[in-house]
C-alpha cells in the first residue's frame, strides 16, 4: 500500500511541475526571466490617426520617456509569440529600458520623427530591459518581390 501512495505522489508532483513547465515561455523553472531575441521595427513619435500600428509603447532610453511605434516584431531566438511581447509590454506606462552601446542609444535619441527603424535586442520580460545589440536607422528598405 505504501507503494502505490508513493507513485500516487509523484505522478501528481509530476503533473503540477509539468502544467507549470508551459505556462509562461519567458520564465525558466525557478522563475529567472529568459532572454528573448527580437528585431523591432517601428518610429518615434506618436502615431497618426490613419495607421494601425502593433503596438504604442513608452520607451525609456538615457533617462528620457520617447513614443514608440512599432509596426513589427520578429521572434529571433526564444520560444514566443511577438504577441506574447506585445501583451506583456501592455500594461506597463514604460514598456521597456532601452539598455546597449552608446552609439546605438544616441542613434535612437537622434532619429528623426516619423522615420522608421529597425533595432534588435535582448527582451527581459521581469525587468522589462531592452539590450539593444543592433540599429539602423533609417531603416534599411523593404525588398520588393519580383512580378
Amino acid at each position: 500500500m505504501k507503494a502505490a501512495t508513493a507513485w500516487g505522489c509523484i505522478i501528481v508532483i509530476g503533473l503540477c511541475v509539468g502544467s507549470r513547465a508551459g505556462a509562461d515561455e519567458w520564465q525558466q523553472g525557478l522563475g529567472v526571466p529568459i532572454p528573448v531575441l527580437a528585431r523591432i521595427q517601428g518610429y518615434r513619435g506618436t502615431k497618426p490617426p490613419d495607421r494601425n500600428n502593433l503596438a504604442n509603447w513608452i520607451v525609456m532610453c538615457l533617462d528620457q520617456e520617447y513614443p514608440f511605434q512599432v509596426t513589427k516584431i520578429d521572434v529571433l531566438q526564444g520560444n514566443i509569440s511577438y504577441m506574447r511581447i506585445v501583451d506583456s509590454a501592455r500594461p506597463y506606462h514604460m514598456a521597456f529600458y532601452l539598455r546597449g552601446p552608446n552609439e546605438f542609444l544616441d542613434a535612437f535619441i537622434n532619429s528623426k520623427i516619423g522615420e522608421p527603424m529597425v533595432f534588435s535586442a535582448y527582451l527581459r520580460s521581469g525587468s522589462r530591459q531592452a539590450n539593444i545589440i543592433d540599429l539602423q536607422s533609417p531603416a534599411p528598405p523593404t525588398p520588393t518581390p519580383r512580378t
